[in-house]
């Protein structure tokens, strides 16, 4: 099984790479080189359509994470750019190289809870994917355009995707910065509607892609 992984010098990804080469064939697709990975890695821009497609040629499955913040400093026509514009190239060349199964890298910023000024309150609880979306920021406008164009081609290609409403990311080596804003609940006050599972262990949130079989994201949490 062939994967391609777009934004694969990001975050989350070099902590998901290492787990899919593992067990399938991976090319890496980013602007910037990765840190250290074996995988094949193409350099190139996420609205490269060209590239993308020759990139995708042969692949059973896209993981679409390549995205900006526009609160790190990126201007928000780049933000629109980058994922916007990235995105439905992604979804474009995927379509063009009959590429049936994607993942895309959404975000709770759609729903605009956490970004909100002044603040706005959940409309119910928990949270479903029926809940309405409120973006707050260029950030957050993307990503609910991203979903739109997600489901524009699901619908449209017959294509399987998956879009994944990520919070905040924890990977090795970030367990004392969140404890440590766990001292006081204040700082992330806007997240506290969410939930997750705690790991008896550590005591620390984790939600971990462990398998991607067929069309299906199994993940695996454990309860203390």
């Amino acid at each position: 099984m062939k994967i391609v992984v777009t934004g694969s010098s990001g975050k989350l990804a070099q902590y998901l790479v290492p787990k899919l080469t593992n067990k399938y064939e991976v090319v890496l697709y980013d602007k910037q080189p990765p840190v250290q990975s074996h995988a094949h890695f193409i350099l190139a821009e996420v609205t490269d359509m060209d590239k993308l497609s020759r990139t995708f040629y042969g692949a059973d499955a896209v993981i679409h994470l390549a995205a900006l913040r526009s609160r790190y400093n990126h201007l928000p026509m780049k933000v629109m750019e980058t994922n916007v514009v990235g995105t439905f190239s992604v979804l474009e060349a995927a379509r063009n190289q009959r590429v049936k199964k994607l993942i895309f890298s959404s975000s709770d910023a759609v729903l605009g809870i956490a970004q909100s000024q002044p603040d706005i309150e959940p409309e119910y609880l928990p949270i479903d994917e029926k809940h309405p979306l409120k973006p707050q920021d260029p950030y957050g406008i993307s990503k609910t355009l991203g979903e739109e164009m997600c489901r524009f081609y699901a619908t449209g290609y017959d294509m399987n995707i998956i879009a994944l409403r990520f919070s905040n990311i924890f990977c090795p080596g970030d367990e004392q910065k969140y404890l440590n804003d766990a001292r006081d609940p204040s700082v992330r006050r806007k997240s506290l509607w969410a939930w997750g599972y705690t790991c008896r262990r550590c005591g620390s949130s984790y939600h971990e892609l462990s398998s991607i079989k067929s069309t299906r994201i199994r993940s695996v949490s454990h309860r203390g």
